[in-house]
Order: C-alpha cells, then sequence, then structure tokens
C-alpha cells in the first residue's frame, strides 16, 4: 500500500477514535448550528435528490438529511466506526428506507461499479481536505461517479478563514519560534508543516486551489460559499438570536453574505458545487 494511502487509512483509525463525537459536533453551539443549517440550504439550493453517494458520510448527520429530502443513499466513509454509528444514527430516525447500503470506501479509489451511477454526490465534512495532494485524484472519482447532468456538492477547509479564527494559535507558534513552519502553513495551507495531527491535520483551501483542483479533475466548479462568515465567533448577541425571532432572517443573511465575492474564502469552510 502506498504512503498515500497509508496516510489516508490513517485518517479512518483517527475517525474510530473520535467516534460519536462526529454526531455531535454540529451541535455543539450556536456556529456549529448555523453551519450545519448552511450545509442543508446548500444540498437543497443545488436540487440534491435522486440517487445519491454520501463519501465521508461519518456518524449520518447529512444522510438523516437527504433521506428526509427524498433521496435514495448510498452511505460511505474510510471509518468503519462512523459506518456503524451512521446505521444506528439513521435507524434512529427512522431513515432506513431511504438506504441503498453502507461501504468503506477510500475516496481516492471508488469502485468502479459506481461510475455513473448517481444523481449527486455529496463529500462534506471536508473529505477533500484529509487527502492533500491527492485531491484532484479523488474529485475527478467523485465526477467519475455522476450520471451526465449530476452535481458534485462538498465542503473544505478554508485558509483565510481558519486563519483568521485561530489567529492566537498561529501567534503561539511564532512567538516559540516557529516561524519557518507558520510561513509554510499560510503559504501551502497544510497543517502538515506544524505537526498536527489526528482529525485535526488537513489541507486548507484558497479558492484558486478548489478552482484548480476541480478543473484538474476534469470538472467545473458551478458555485462557492462560504460557510459561518458572520456568525463564526459564536457572539452572546449570535446565541440570543437562536431563540427569538430573528434566526430565520438571521441564516438568511448569513447565507447571503457567505456567497458575496469578498467573504467566499473568509469561513471557517468553503461549500462548493462542481459538475463534468
Amino acid at each position: 500500500m502506498s504512503d498515500e494511502r497509508n496516510g489516508r487509512w490513517r485518517v479512518g483509525d483517527a475517525f474510530d477514535q473520535f467516534g460519536d463525537r462526529e454526531w455531535e459536533r454540529l451541535d455543539l453551539d450556536v456556529a456549529s448550528r448555523v453551519s450545519f443549517a448552511l450545509h442543508r440550504r446548500w444540498l437543497a439550493r443545488h436540487e440534491v435528490r435522486g440517487r445519491v453517494l454520501e463519501i465521508g458520510a461519518g456518524a449520518g448527520r447529512f444522510t438523516v438529511e437527504l433521506v428526509r429530502s427524498g433521496c435514495r443513499v448510498v452511505v460511505a466513509d474510510i471509518s468503519t466506526v462512523q459506518l456503524d454509528l451512521n446505521h444506528q444514527h439513521v435507524a434512529e430516525a427512522d431513515a432506513l428506507d431511504g438506504i441503498e447500503g453502507w461501504a468503506q470506501a477510500d475516496i481516492c479509489d471508488l469502485p468502479r461499479a459506481w461510475r455513473s451511477g448517481f444523481d449527486a454526490v455529496v463529500a462534506y465534512g471536508g473529505v477533500l481536505s484529509y487527502v492533500f495532494d491527492d485531491a484532484d485524484t479523488a474529485a475527478s472519482q467523485c465526477l467519475q461517479a455522476l450520471r451526465a447532468g449530476g452535481v458534485f456538492v462538498g465542503s473544505v477547509m478554508s485558509l483565510a478563514g481558519n486563519a483568521r479564527l485561530h489567529i492566537d494559535s498561529i501567534l503561539e507558534l511564532a512567538r516559540d519560534g516557529r516561524l519557518g513552519a507558520v510561513d509554510e502553513l499560510l503559504r501551502t495551507g497544510d497543517q502538515r508543516a506544524v505537526a498536527a495531527t489526528g482529525v485535526g491535520r488537513f489541507q486548507h483551501f484558497t479558492l484558486d486551489r478548489l478552482c484548480a483542483v476541480i478543473e484538474s479533475a476534469g470538472g467545473s466548479l458551478r458555485e462557492a460559499s462560504a460557510s459561518n462568515w458572520l456568525t463564526a465567533d459564536g457572539s452572546p448577541v449570535v446565541v440570543a438570536a437562536e431563540s427569538d425571532d430573528c434566526w430565520d432572517w438571521l441564516l438568511d443573511a448569513e447565507e447571503a453574505i457567505c456567497r458575496a465575492p469578498g467573504t467566499i474564502e473568509g469561513g471557517s469552510d468553503m461549500l462548493f458545487a462542481a459538475g463534468r
């Protein structure tokens, strides 16, 4: 097995250890709940329907949403623990009828039988960010799984947005005499530069890099958006908004601002939709 593939299976091991926190992370705080809402809206905006391959599906938060919207879903993940949790949570949500099956799969090496088999491929949770230099291979595999006219929807971790959100940690590394590593991180977006490990080690993207990956894979980027530009800091005012009458308005405003050219790279994640 190549070093690259060994690395991807180690990501699987890390998510085995992460366990049900993968289900819980989208409900940890108000910023997480805004992110969940924006990701759901992105699925609706790009008319994800029909037969769907959900790759890197994790514990099933979006699997349940896909089934509830009427999709027929093939669930895939590199982590067997996450697949077991997915089955558990889908069953608890009474959504089993919408599932065609569960499969352990590497996004860079999907089964040939899946080619041209899906109306949509969903890769949320930054799946492309975890494969580093193999992102174009992963994107190509996802695009090849689409039927004519299908859509590839996903998310990647944003370099600019995460630098803004985690400037304290970046400055701490700089003060610790690791300016070279910090410079490499900010130049390349590669967290391996600062020796990050486990589920916290991934490739941050710029919009240019995302476009290049999709184009190298033989596709075209239809649209990109930030996730959590207005609400990422979870301020007390935003927390209060969740329980009053302006919550839907806030989500509408966040969604519109996240699609503006000046903010696309400024959230914690970038959402994207692509096709062949």
